[in-house]
């Protein structure tokens, strides 16, 4: 029964945003889809966007790196790149521990210094939005390290 459940929310998933990929697809404003946690079913692996982009094929990818490193224990923001880099219309930049969408400022060392990497790959020259508050202080991450 739980395939069952999980194939029907998918369904009722692609449905529900179908209204708004069509109006999204004839609009003049570039038009972006965001991938969403993995523990919301549909809609957070790279594959499942295929689909869509055979649909839609004017809507474009916001690539939001925390996402990408939810759940499962693998940052999925190189396959995304790899798959889709020609789609990407944003790039949501922020680190977490892949537990929780934690909205972290990116450390030296970390993943998503790769990801700069693989965008610059793929010529990606589109906008980037960058974290740079530790969540709750509103200070930045350098001055809470210090407190």
């Amino acid at each position: 029964m739980g395939k069952f459940i999980l194939d029907r929310a998918k369904g009722y998933a692609r449905s529900l945003s179908k209204p708004s990929l069509r109006k999204a697809s004839t609009s003049t404003s570039p038009s972006v889809r965001k991938h969403v946690f993995p523990r919301l079913t549909c809609l957070s692996q790279p594959h499942e966007f295929q689909p869509v982009f055979d649909a839609f094929p004017e809507i474009r990818l916001t690539l939001d790196v925390g996402h990408a490193n939810l759940g499962g224990g693998k940052n999925r923001s190189s396959e995304f790149i790899r798959l889709y880099g020609y789609r990407i219309g944003h790039v949501h930049a922020n680190d977490n521990f892949g537990k929780e969408d934690a909205h972290l400022p990116s450390a030296p060392g970390s993943s998503i210094s790769k990801d700069y990497r693989e965008l610059k790959d793929v010529q990606y020259d589109e906008t980037i939005t960058l974290e740079e508050l530790s969540p709750g202080t509103g200070l930045p991450q350098d001055q809470q390290r210090e407190r």
